[in-house]
């Protein structure tokens, strides 16, 4: 067991990790919380062992997985074939090509348009934690459609994934009509 140290920042982020389905055992807190500025926790490093060895396989599952900042410009731009191999772990998205840029796309139909706006801020709350932000569209008063793309490098890049397979990963039944068509199909 480590000793963490967490600000009062990454505490809201804890409700989406939940929300997210994240497993719990990354964040394995116990004791009680400290008041004030800095926090105090015993956490489980199991994990990061776990996870190092599964990474070199390429076990880990994109939802599992954070987004790298595009402001190191560590981000490289993924191929058409290593993105259509990606696309596997993202169920339901769509590869399309607007503007001369390979974008993710996936859309959705909320039960109406506040829910639409819930919906949002869901992806949002997400898209907060991970750095990476993806364009909104609600169109009408209730179909939702999300495109994702790095826009730092004009294309694909695995953060794109990995924000596609932590939407997917939204507990949001409640806010989305049962039985939308689903997109399966693949276009460039």
């Amino acid at each position: 067991m480590a000793a963490v140290r967490l600000c009062n920042s990454l505490l809201p982020s804890l409700s989406v990790v939940r929300k997210v389905g994240w497993t719990r055992d990354a964040f394995s807190f116990q004791g009680a919380f400290k008041t004030g500025f800095s926090h105090t926790a015993a956490m489980s490093t199991s994990h990061i062992t776990k996870a190092a060895s599964d990474d070199v396989a390429g076990q880990i599952p994109l939802a599992n997985k954070r987004c790298l900042s595009c402001e190191t410009n560590d981000i490289k731009g993924l191929t058409e074939e290593a993105a259509k191999s990606l696309l596997s772990q993202t169920p339901e998205w769509e590869i399309l090509d607007l503007d001369g840029k390979l974008q993710l796309q996936r859309s959705w139909k909320s039960k109406n348009f506040l829910k639409g706006l819930e919906f949002f801020q869901r992806i949002g709350e997400v898209a907060e934690l991970e750095g990476h932000h993806p364009d909104l569209h609600l169109v009408g008063w209730n179909k939702v459609t999300v495109n994702i793309y790095t826009h730092s490098i004009g294309g694909l890049s695995e953060n794109d994934f990995i924000l596609a397979a932590k939407i997917n990963a939204l507990d949001c039944k409640e806010l989305l009509r049962k039985g939308a068509p689903k997109q399966s199909a693949v276009s460039t």
